[in-house]
């Protein structure tokens, strides 16, 4: 009965979404779910239990989202693994509950620990099962997922080194999947004023991540700070975490920054506006950022996390900043006066900004979540 239940299932395919942790996880996931929808298929978003992850998810109710109990990998000889352990074992059980409440054909895996669990529950149910990774240096639970996936999915060629393909598995270099909402057009201008800021002045975008960045969030308070005492007609907004933005908002007044030229938000729901308002930015350089970051051509200052795994993100940057296309400062050469000079530079030099905007362009591969999908309906 189930196989014949399965082959009537053809034209119509649900599939299990594993992008829980980051947003750099989850907004792939969400632009791959959108893509499977618009071809006349269904997609479930299997998420962390973190906050953020819910917060996130709530602005994309048309798909279904579940969670399972996940922690990241701890240190192999730790007591710290007994728990892992365990919950992984909960989780996988879970998730091939999941599978069989929802009849789910396959489970793509978006990367990170929270994806693992229903990898093996797809590949014990003999659902089809693929695995994405946006870095240029794979993360150990992509490393591990891949060996339960028949196609793995790269947002860099740099990362294809990486993986050991066993016999029947596929690579492709897709590029990451980005949400179609913010490739849509907005005026500059109109963007600003819906944001509550000047229509007309240099906007710059600071960005920590899903999560913030405390370090990168004071050097970039204290050079707008000096900018402001030189005159300097900007206006900034700044993606602050729903962490840090309290802190940052006190650091705008003991600095003396104008807080009507500061804009701060915790956690943004409108990133079309954001990213159509802003003349530069300023980030982290996590795949999924970066990736928007080009296919919107917005000359960028990158600035790795330096705790990423791997040094990945620093990876990541390095490919950007070799090609022309960002620049890149090491968190432990990012300090007010760095920040003032790449802001200078592109204020006096426009021919630098049209050859990053352009060199960005290049790197973009568009239309990831469509290749992705259509070797999923395969």
């Amino acid at each position: 009965m189930a196989q014949n239940k399965k082959a009537s299932k053809t034209q119509f395919k649900t599939i299990l979404i594993a992008c829980g942790g980051t947003g750099g996880h989850l907004f792939p996931g969400v632009a791959v779910a959108h893509e499977l929808k618009k071809q006349g298929h269904n997609a479930i978003l299997l998420l962390s239990e973190k906050a953020i992850d819910a917060k996130a998810a709530s602005k994309y109710a048309e798909f279904k989202s579940l969670t399972l109990p996940v922690m990241a990998k701890p240190k192999t000889l730790s007591l710290a693994m007994v728990v892992f352990l365990w919950k992984l074992l909960i989780s996988i059980i879970g998730a091939l509950k999941i599978i069989k409440k929802y009849d789910i054909d396959g489970v793509l895996a978006m990367g990170g620990f929270s994806s693992l669990a229903p990898v093996i529950a797809g590949k014990l149910k003999g659902r089809g099962t693929w695995v994405h990774d946006s870095n240029a240096i794979p993360g150990k639970a992509n490393l591990l997922n891949a060996k339960f996936c028949q196609h793995i999915f790269l947002g860099f060629e740099e990362a294809g080194k990486y993986f050991k393909l066993k016999q029947g598995q596929k690579i492709s270099v897709v590029g990451t999947p980005i949400r179609q909402e913010l490739l849509a057009n907005k005026d500059q201008q109109q963007a600003r004023v819906d944001l509550g800021l000047d229509a007309d002045k240099l906007t710059i975008l600071v960005t920590g991540g899903s999560q913030g960045a405390a370090s990168l969030n004071t050097k970039v308070l204290e050079a707008a700070a000096q900018l402001e005492k030189l005159g300097q007609e900007i206006q900034w907004i700044h993606l602050a975490g729903m962490n840090y933005s309290q802190s940052v908002a006190q650091q705008v007044e003991v600095l003396g920054i104008n807080s009507n030229t500061y804009k701060i938000i915790d956690f943004c729901e409108d990133m079309l506006s954001v990213y159509a308002a802003s003349d530069l930015v300023i980030s982290r350089s996590g795949a999924s950022a970066m990736n928007e970051l080009s296919a919107l051509a917005k000359p960028c200052l990158l600035v790795p996390y330096p705790y990423a795994a791997d040094d990945h993100q620093a990876k990541n940057a390095q490919i950007f900043a070799s090609k022309k296309a960002a620049v890149m400062c090491l968190e432990a050469d990012l300090s007010s006066k760095t920040i003032q000079a790449w802001i200078e530079e592109r204020q006096t030099m426009p021919l630098l900004i049209e050859q990053e905007k352009l060199s960005l362009q290049q790197l973009f591969i568009s239309e990831a979540e469509k290749t992705m999908v259509n070797y999923i309906l395969a």
